[in-house]
């Protein structure tokens, strides 16, 4: 089973440091991998959401998937400000509850290009 020590056991999250360096640094540039990795998921299941200003990305998988998004996580870790929530939804139709981790980037200018 997936717990949540799972998902912040990386060296980086064990530091105690969870919040963006991007914020005092804002000329950070994604690397190769994270845009391709942008262009790829916004093609399946990643979520861009526009503020007033920037946008964000949202990852949304189901528990099972967690592991996945810690992957996730450890490529864009400078661009995260919290730690993932676990969610639950019921289904009214079927009466069944699903689980789901989310883990949401900062606003910044940097993803803009990509909505």
């Amino acid at each position: 089973m997936i717990t949540f020590f799972h998902l912040v056991s990386s060296k980086r999250a064990c530091t105690g440091k969870y919040f963006s360096t991007s914020r005092r640094n804002p000329s950070l540039k994604l690397t190769k991998e994270q845009h391709e990795t942008i262009i790829g998921l916004a093609l399946g299941d990643l979520y861009l959401s526009k503020g007033r200003h920037n946008v964000r990305l949202r990852f949304k998988q189901g528990a099972k998937n967690s592991l996945y998004l810690t992957r996730l996580r450890e490529l864009f870790y400078d661009y995260f400000s919290s730690l993932p929530k676990f969610i639950s939804l019921l289904d009214k139709r079927t009466n069944k509850i699903y689980y789901s981790v989310i883990a949401n980037t900062l606003q910044l200018p940097i993803f803009n290009y990509y909505h």
